[in-house]
């Protein structure tokens, strides 16, 4: 049997979509927020294994990640409301910043061979009225922006440093 595909945040908008497309291809453990379970539908996708797991809490982390010993990981879970951020910058930086360093942290001791997306997000660019490209000026106008900048500098400093194979992308708006 092959290892599994992780997805963080799997029971979210992108992340259920996500899992959505990867079960039709093999297995997937799908990681969600305790309290906050997926859906009937989304639980009923078949080869997904479920698990709750608090990204904030190191040895759960590293439990988990030792138990699926995935193959490749999408990096989905974190603080997605911007407005939200202003009024709690510590809780979206604890969520987007922190949380990534725990997850990488167990994924050098377990699977260190392992595919990571880390998804950061557009909000790092500099406010333009021309299209943007990946070299525009990065600089975040606010708490959202700026912890998604530091996660993705953090993720891209761990596949430097530390060797992991990762990949930052910054998507845009979508629904």
């Amino acid at each position: 049997m092959s290892a599994p595909v992780l997805v963080t945040g799997a029971a979210g908008f992108a992340g259920g979509h996500l899992v959505a497309l990867l079960c039709q291809h093999g297995a997937v453990e799908g990681w969600y927020r305790p309290g906050v379970p997926p859906t009937v539908a989304q639980q009923a996708l078949p080869g997904v294994t479920w698990r709750a797991v608090d990204l904030r809490d190191a040895a759960a982390v590293d439990a988990a990640m030792a138990a699926a010993r995935p193959s490749a990981i999408y990096h989905l879970a974190g603080a997605a409301n911007q407005g939200a951020a202003w009024a709690n910058t510590d809780i979206t930086f604890e969520l987007n910043v922190r949380v990534t360093h725990v997850l990488l942290a167990a994924v050098q001791r377990h699977v260190p061979q392992a595919r990571v997306l880390v998804t950061t997000s557009a909000a790092i660019y500099a406010a333009s009225e021309a299209p943007l490209t990946e070299a525009s000026r990065v600089a975040p106008a606010t708490p959202y922006g700026g912890s998604k900048l530091a996660q993705e500098m953090l993720a891209l400093a761990a596949g430097r440093e530390q060797a992991l194979d990762v990949v930052v992308v910054r998507p845009f708006n979508h629904i």
